[in-house]
């Protein structure tokens, strides 16, 4: 993956955050946050099935599945805080530096 590929899956992991509904989440978005999640573990070389939504927090299936906002918001969020905090890490030097 490049860096544009990890930049267009942060953008649409922050598009995704920042257009969540009042009440509850439609199956397609937690789809979209999987697949968001699958392009950013694969570029990062991280085990991040931690943020996965689980079925759990599935609210009604009737006609259609909802999950809880407020779950699946967390998700969101920590996935993106996560993200943000490891890349302002420091980057380690290696190498000669003179003083």
């Amino acid at each position: 993956m490049s860096r544009d590929d990890l930049i267009e899956a942060y953008v649409r992991l922050k598009a995704l955050h920042n257009n969540m509904p009042d009440r509850v989440i439609a199956q397609r978005s937690v789809d979209d946050f999987h697949e968001i999640l699958g392009l950013l573990e694969r570029h990062s070389s991280v085990d991040l099935g931690r943020f996965k939504v689980p079925t759990n927090a599935i609210i009604t299936r009737d006609p259609e599945i909802f999950y809880d906002l407020h779950f699946v918001k967390s998700k969101v969020e920590a996935l993106l805080s996560f993200f943000e905090l490891r890349s302002s890490e420091p980057k380690s030097e290696v190498g000669f530096r003179p003083q």
